[in-house]
């Protein structure tokens, strides 16, 4: 049996029995590296691959996540840039994903964390997992319960499913099981008639094996995950006394709006397909996204209750012309 072990940022083979703890805290199991290898096959075909992680807190899944992500990338992927952390995050992340990126959908985001799998958000992930499917993505999605996920999710667009969990002995993470696709169904099938239980007797894995620390993108990630921390309180408790709470439609118009004056240069169709918005309705976002800038830079201003654009020249003028009267006094301005 043998390993993967990053060395000088290259993936290299070494026998189990070379292996040593200090020797390189990058490790995947070399028939696991295998399974991630059948990503790249995929691509050719311009297949995209959907992997999903599941366990309990602590077990190691974003650890494991980003590992595969390193792998499948050839250490192309960053945590700053290919991750989803939280809901407005989503939309972001796949606009910005190039072919043959990975991405990894945090359990933090909680999209896929709901009980319901109705609600709008984890509705919203799973219309955009629908439409990115000729991008040529490797998207890991880490998850707290398998069984509580959507069908056509599990049973029609993932390749593969690991199980992290604690060892009995020490209870530190690094343990998981690997589920090929073709027992994904019937597993899936089972735990969710059994309430979410699961039995290795009557579910047994494909093959269980161990995966190494991942503390190149450690620091990187703690520090994404506090600040995700810290939006959370913000967005729910940091309305201030005397503060108008911001609406549920306020929240979405706002997040269009942003979502559009970081996209500029996108193309408007792309940005319908990520919005779900007509080519008017983008457009329209684009127009308030350049008023905007225009009176933010100090160049154009507007002028009348018509919504006229008018250079700073114009505006000087227009200001001598209302504040002075024919007869030399000063007017108010209208």
């Amino acid at each position: 049996m043998s390993s993967f072990l990053l060395k000088d940022n290259q993936w290299v083979k070494t026998p189990k029995d070379e292996l040593k703890d200090d020797d390189c805290p990058v490790e995947l199991p070399e028939r696991y590296a295998k399974k991630l290898e059948l990503v790249w096959k995929r691509w050719k075909r311009d297949l995209d691959a959907i992997a999903i992680i599941t366990g309990e807190v602590g077990s190691g899944k974003s650890t494991l996540g980003r590992l595969m992500c390193r792998y499948v990338s050839k250490e192309k992927f960053s945590p700053k840039i290919h991750m989803v952390r939280t809901e407005e995050d989503f939309g972001r992340v796949f606009l910005e994903a190039k072919r043959n990126d990975c991405i990894l959908i945090d359990e933090g985001s909680g999209i896929f964390a709901s009980t319901d799998t109705l609600s709008k958000k984890t509705k919203n992930a799973n219309y955009i997992l629908e439409v990115c499917r000729g991008q040529n993505l490797f998207i890991v999605i880490c998850a707290p319960y398998f069984h509580k996920l959507g069908n056509l999710l599990v049973e029609e667009r993932s390749v593969m499913w690991s199980r992290t969990y604690l060892d009995k002995r020490t209870k530190k993470p690094g343990k998981f099981a690997y589920y090929k696709r073709d027992k994904l169904r019937q597993v899936y099938v089972d735990i969710k008639k059994d309430g979410g239980k699961y039995t290795d007797r009557k579910n047994r894995p494909t093959f269980r094996d161990r995966f190494g620390k991942e503390n190149i993108h450690e620091k990187e990630y703690k520090d994404m995950k506090q600040q995700t921390y810290f939006d959370a309180l913000k967005s729910r408790y940091g309305v201030e006394k005397g503060e108008k709470e911001e609406t549920p439609l306020e929240a979405v118009r706002t997040y269009r709006l942003d979502l559009v004056e970081k996209n500029m240069d996108t193309p408007v169709a792309d940005v319908c397909k990520i919005l779900g918005l007509s080519k008017r309705q983008v457009i329209r976002l684009r127009n308030k996204v350049r008023d905007k800038m225009a009176l933010q830079n100090g160049e154009n201003t507007l002028l009348n209750g018509g919504g006229a654009l008018v250079t700073g020249v114009q505006r000087e003028q227009y200001n001598k012309t209302t504040t002075q009267g024919g007869d030399g006094k000063t007017m108010e301005a209208q």
